[in-house]
């Protein structure tokens, strides 16, 4: 009986104690909680702090520097540090196309860095309630045994209502060559009001989903490729190809692999001056910039001695006032070498359109772009490898994109490979 009696008594003191325990793990629990949420705080404030001290320029080298570490290489970054609620969805849309893209794309960005400079200052204005900048930013990678290396140069707005946030950030002229249109459509999204909001937000949201499965889709044409014969226009063509002279391929490559990043490019033939396209308005410098290239290699022009501005049956530079057409747009290019009957009365380089691949594509080719619209963009081959094409390109001062793999254009929905076969 008197074990009986004990063993009741030690189960009830269990019964009691029980809660005891209970109640002491949940208060160890939410006070290790509450440590770690002040600790967090502490160390965000002291972030804050830190950002806090930098000047605006400082401020918005940092916001941008950290937002491409987060966007390419998955760096852990606080944004709210540095960019407002309002251009939060754009960036953030960014970074998830580009981490899609490189689990698609099985991608690395290796020995990655990127740098931020001051661009057209004399744009720049600050006052009480906002500062705006301009910075040119370039980020380097390495997929090839050549780095890849992409420029942009970024519109800035910082407001400094309440804690100093970036409430723009957008690509200077409103296009990035990488994802389209995505910078001037977000932005006259926000300024819509009403209902219209609404229908706004829908119509961007499909726009990312897009790009998505346009990734997706590119994935899977690197696994199917499309192979073609370099004589696809039978007799006729090899015919023209004997008769011609060969563009001299690794002068084209060497030739935008020195340019690409110049402010003020050299001329690819001492008699033909360059002269940036970027400098008129809505106008781009891409296919100019892959015109000298070709020059460099050897590429004849054809130039009838005519005045003003020719048709794409010419292809020549004189002066912004006597050129070809062809000569800095994109389809007009691509008609020209596409031409029928090249000849020696019908002198310049020439070539044909073959299925954009890896297996296809040789150094100093030209690969075109399409941007759902408009054939908008036009680079020169400068390396193959990995199963992928890559290309160089100029669109303005600041704006370039060297080593770039195809693919990587997703806001473009086409591209077209031309294969120069030579020049008369």
């Amino acid at each position: 009986m008197k074990r009986i009696l004990i063993s009741l008594l030690i189960g009830a003191m269990a019964l009691t104690s029980a809660p005891l325990v209970h109640a002491q793990k949940l208060a160890d629990y939410e006070s290790r909680m509450n440590v770690d949420l002040r600790s967090a705080k502490l160390e965000r404030d002291s972030q804050q702090s830190k950002v806090d001290r930098l000047s605006d320029y400082d401020f918005a080298c940092k916001a941008v520097e950290e937002y491409y570490l987060c966007r390419d290489t998955d760096k852990e970054v606080d944004m709210s540090l540095y960019f407002g609620e309002q251009i939060m969805p754009l960036l953030t849309a960014k970074m998830d196309i580009d981490k899609h893209k490189r689990t698609a794309y099985n991608k690395e960005y290796n020995n990655y860095r990127v740098t931020v400079k001051p661009m057209y200052e004399e744009k720049w204005y600050s006052n009480e309630h906002e500062t705006f900048l301009i910075l040119a930013t370039e980020r380097a990678w390495y997929e090839t045994d050549y780095p890849t290396t992409i420029g942009d140069v970024l519109d800035i707005k910082i407001s400094k209502a309440g804690n100093r946030v970036i409430t723009e950030c957008y690509n200077h002229g409103g296009f990035d060559w990488i994802y389209g249109e995505m910078d001037s459509k977000y932005k006259a999204m926000i300024e819509r009001k009403g209902n219209g909001l609404l229908q706004a937000s829908t119509d961007w949201n499909k726009g990312v989903k897009e790009i998505m499965m346009r990734i997706d889709k590119y994935a899977e044409e690197m696994n199917n490729p499309q192979v073609a014969s370099y004589s696809q226009k039978g007799e006729e063509s090899t015919a023209l190809l004997r008769a011609s002279q060969n563009v001299t391929r690794n002068q084209v490559v060497n030739w935008a692999r020195n340019n690409y990043d110049e402010g003020r490019p050299v001329s690819s033939k001492a008699s033909v001056p360059y002269y940036d396209f970027s400098q008129l308005t809505n106008q781009y410098d891409c296919t100019n910039f892959v015109s000298h290239a070709l020059l460099a290699g050897g590429a004849k022009m054809n130039d009838k001695g005519r005045a003003g501005l020719q048709e794409s049956d010419q292809w020549y530079f004189r002066s912004e006032r006597n050129r070809s057409t062809s000569w800095s747009g994109v389809n007009q290019l691509y008609s020209f070498l596409t031409r029928s009957r090249p000849g020696n009365s019908n002198v310049g380089p020439y070539a044909e359109e073959i299925p954009c691949d890896y297996r296809n594509a040789l150094y100093g080719d030209v690969v075109q772009f399409y941007n759902g619209s408009i054939w908008r963009h036009s680079t020169i081959v400068t390396s193959r490898g990995n199963n992928k094409i890559y290309v160089t390109g100029r669109t303005s001062p600041g704006v370039f994109n060297n080593n770039d793999e195809v693919r990587d254009f997703v806001g473009m929905t086409r591209y077209r490979l031309l294969h120069i076969l030579g020049t008369y």
